[in-house]
């Protein structure tokens, strides 16, 4: 998928990944090495391959 395909779909469905809304850190045991893996696949992905990566944690206030 090209960078400006990616850009059209968030600028189409209003998603700004850059804009830092907030911040939550986690005390989560290993979340160093799930987080290194995750990396792992954007930069070193098998193949023929399209890596999505959905953040699940919620920041409650």
């Amino acid at each position: 998928m090209s960078h400006m395909t990616m850009v059209w779909i968030w600028v189409k469905h209003g998603i700004k990944p850059h804009l830092l809304e907030g911040y939550v850190t986690s005390n989560n045991r290993g979340v160093e090495t799930k987080t290194a893996n995750v990396i792992g696949l954007y930069l070193n992905s098998p193949q023929n391959t399209v890596v999505f990566s959905v953040d699940e944690f919620l920041a409650i206030h």
